[in-house]
């Protein structure tokens, strides 16, 4: 993405203070399959 990769994009749409927007799932796919990555994943709030 031109601004900012996906785990910022859901950090942003995450703490927007919106109760519905921290519900929606949000689903990435990605190469990279390290545990660090995964883990990255979810403290960015990926399912």
């Amino acid at each position: 993405m031109p601004v900012m990769n996906g785990y910022e994009a859901t950090k942003v749409l995450r703490s927007s203070g919106r109760a519905y927007i921290r519900d929606i799932p949000i689903v990435a796919m990605s190469a990279n399959a390290f545990a660090d990555d995964v883990l990255k994943s979810k403290k960015a709030g990926i399912l």
